[in-house]
């Protein structure tokens, strides 16, 4: 039945380093044949590893983190998605956040479409009026019932109320290295981070502690609103670098001594945030830098998996580092170990949540078919 099916995986970005998006390709193409593509190219730096047949462009400028800027381009790719879906005539559409949700809705008011709904980040992410947050999160929340099937990366996100009718799929995906690498006791440590560069997650303040400290080095990979100010750092020990692949980044990040996951606990979404980059660090064996009054920070500490502290606090930073390079070979062996098991429960769960997803988009399927 599969090869009868025609799908389609929709996002704002080029997709290529979101591992959520690529997993996502990834059940559609086993359970219903190669997905086409509808993706927004936002920068020449998005088009890498794009330029294929199953890939629907839309090539307008709109830097990440410009905002308001961005609002007529982005309802310029909401047309776009509208028309190409036209083209297309899917039968499943994985829309992925509610910009890709509400052009996809359109179409399934005219057309019989299974249509899948993943929210990667909630419509309030941005927002810091808390009255405000909830009239986006009811808007987002009624707008999505209309969908056949509902996914977020973090079911505490989700009014208990309504719980149970979504799927959690965190972000925790198995990462495939050509190489495994492993370095004991470097000289400098390395602290890693990988990842939207905004000024909410806490890189300036760790650029100002490592600047003074030359037993330490800090390697940043992404792009975003800040990166320009970023690369104003100077310093032997502080390397900014471009945005890489995901398979790429993550074979530097596996030779890391940290893992950089810091989020300002003032916003309420990097609060509730299911960052991938907990899993990645877990899998990776590689203890966690975080912040205190988080979703994240409380799992590292729950299960010790590294270092919390308080957002902001430059002594706690400069704290947790002192720390890390006193422990001895045991103790950096246990902590590894701690993030070695984490993951392995973690992965079960993941498992079985997929496999909720998979067959129930199969019994669609069938639905459909008769």
């Amino acid at each position: 039945m599969s090869h009868l099916v025609s799908s389609v995986l929709i996002r704002s970005t080029s997709g290529t380093s979101e591992p959520r998006y690529r997993h996502a390709s990834v059940i559609l193409r086993n359970l219903a044949g190669e997905p086409q593509h509808i993706n927004w190219l936002r920068s020449s730096a998005d088009s890498k590893n794009l330029r294929d047949s199953s890939c629907n462009l839309f090539e307008v400028p709109a830097p990440y983190g410009a905002g308001i800027k961005n609002y007529i381009a982005h309802l310029r790719f909401n047309v776009f998605v509208f028309r190409m879906l036209w083209r297309i005539k899917p039968q499943i559409i994985y829309a992925c956040d509610l910009d890709t949700y509400l052009p996809s809705f359109l179409y399934k008011i005219f057309k019989p479409v299974i249509l899948i709904y993943d929210q990667f980040d909630p419509l309030s992410a941005r927002v810091g009026n808390s009255l405000l947050c909830q009239l986006l999160d009811t808007f987002e929340n009624t707008c999505t019932k209309k969908a056949d099937i509902r996914i977020s990366a973090n079911s505490q996100r989700i009014p208990p109320s309504i719980r149970e009718s979504w799927i959690e799929i965190k972000n925790l995906f198995p990462i495939e290295l050509r190489t495994n690498k492993r370095r004991d006791l470097h000289n400098p440590h390395q602290l890693f981070y990988g990842g939207i560069l905004n000024r909410d997650r806490g890189l300036f303040e760790c650029l100002t502690v490592i600047q003074k400290k030359p037993g330490w080095r800090i390697d940043v990979y992404g792009q975003g609103p800040e990166r320009s100010e970023l690369k104003k750092a100077s310093g032997a020990n502080i390397g900014i670098h471009n945005q890489l692949p995901h398979t790429e980044l993550m074979q530097r990040a596996q030779t890391a001594d940290l893992y950089l996951a810091q989020y300002d606990p003032s916003s309420r979404n990097n609060r509730q945030t299911a960052s991938n980059k907990l899993f990645e660090a877990a899998q990776l064996g590689v203890p966690l830098l975080t912040s205190k009054g988080t979703y994240l920070g409380d799992t590292v500490q729950k299960f010790n998996l590294g270092w919390a502290v308080t957002y902001g606090d430059l002594q706690e930073i400069e704290g947790a580092l002192d720390e890390y390079s006193s422990l001895s070979k045991i103790q950096r062996v246990q902590l590894v170990n701690n993030l070695e098991s984490f993951f392995r429960d973690e992965i079960k769960a993941q498992n079985s949540n997929i496999l909720v997803l998979e067959n129930r988009i199969i019994n669609m399927m069938k639905s459909r078919a008769k």
